[in-house]
């Protein structure tokens, strides 16, 4: 392979399609209107915005399979293989520009609008996505402490894009349903991370990696993948459902449908493998059906947040068109 096709490989790219489309979730939600995105400067935010997004998203993958190209060895090994083709000194240097790169967009975003809030947030980001794989932090292996990677890989992107729109008004009822929406989403797939790190359990008790499956246990990890996914879409809808009401009500009514419908794709999955934790399947069958159902782990990503940014173009195309019949019980 050559060497796009190696940095394809250790940027994780088949997971940015659905991971991007947190930005377009932020910005969605955050418009009044699609004459508000054509505005110079949330145009020209939102696209530096989205380069910074993409640089940071490839940091995150590149470092941890620059930090785990050894332990990668065994079950992930295009992964390895890619890291040794592309030299770990190369690799170490890309990661690095990336991480330069980025955050020097963002200051100079910061300094030409004002907007500190978003240098800020990337640099609180950058710093717990880079330390999550990397010495002397290394927060993959600190059991409990594994869950602040959620933070930048799901809380911050949506922030970061709602930001890039508007200011974050958390004393208002919408400001609010927009940080319920962050919470849920972190939640729910962070819960999804869990079952992912799972499948890599034997490797990592073998390079003594106390991830959560190592620290807690196998069966432990799956019922807290459960409870964090339920409850998180049960967050998420809630903050959704008030963000449609308060644009009309039939789109209340539309986004509790498709909402339900799409966390059922992830929900399913984690009900059949708690099936199979309560029938006390042995660990080496419960990690084969891990690896049997990981196959479809874009999917588990992507359906709810494909599902959540359809819904906010759809209320940003009816706010622009001044389709607008907010529901009178909620107050809006």
């Amino acid at each position: 392979m050559g060497f796009w096709q190696e940095y394809r490989t250790v940027s994780r790219f088949e997971f940015l399609p659905a991971t991007s489309v947190a930005i377009l979730i932020g910005v969605f939600l955050a418009a009044d209107g699609l004459a508000q995105l054509a505005t110079q400067q949330v145009l020209v935010t939102t696209l530096v915005g989205l380069v910074v997004f993409v640089l940071l998203f490839n940091v995150g993958f590149q470092c941890n399979c620059w930090a785990d190209w050894e332990v990668d060895e065994t079950y992930k090994t295009h992964l390895a293989r890619s890291v040794r083709a592309i030299g770990r000194t190369r690799l170490l240097k890309l990661w690095v520009g990336h991480t330069i790169l980025a955050l020097a967009l963002t200051a100079a975003l910061a300094l030409w609008y004002s907007r500190f809030d978003l240098l800020v947030l990337v640099m609180v980001g950058t710093f717990f996505g880079v330390f999550y794989s990397v010495p002397p932090l290394r927060f993959k292996s600190r059991g409990a402490l594994h869950g602040l990677m959620a933070f930048p890989v799901f809380t911050v992107p949506g922030l970061f894009a709602y930001l890039l729109v508007r200011p974050l008004e958390v004393q208002s009822v919408l400001g609010l349903a927009f940080l319920l929406v962050v919470i849920g989403i972190t939640a729910a797939h962070y819960g999804l991370v869990l079952i992912s790190q799972a499948e890599d359990l034997p490797d990592d008790r073998a390079a003594k990696i106390r991830t959560p499956p190592v620290a807690f246990g196998l069966d432990r990890t799956v019922r807290a993948a459960l409870l964090l996914n339920a409850t998180g879409n049960g967050l998420a809808l809630l903050g959704l459902a008030l963000l449609m009401a308060s644009v009309h009500w039939v789109l209340l009514l539309v986004a509790i449908a498709v909402l339900l419908a799409a966390y059922s794709v992830p929900l399913r999955m984690l009900l059949g493998l708690q099936r199979r934790v309560a029938a006390n399947d042995d660990e080496a069958a419960l990690l084969a059906h891990i690896r049997t159902v990981m196959v479809d782990y874009p999917k588990f990503h992507g359906a709810p947040l494909f599902a959540t940014m359809l819904l906010g173009l759809v209320r940003v195309a009816l706010l622009s068109r001044g389709v607008v019949a907010p529901l009178p019980i909620l107050g809006f």
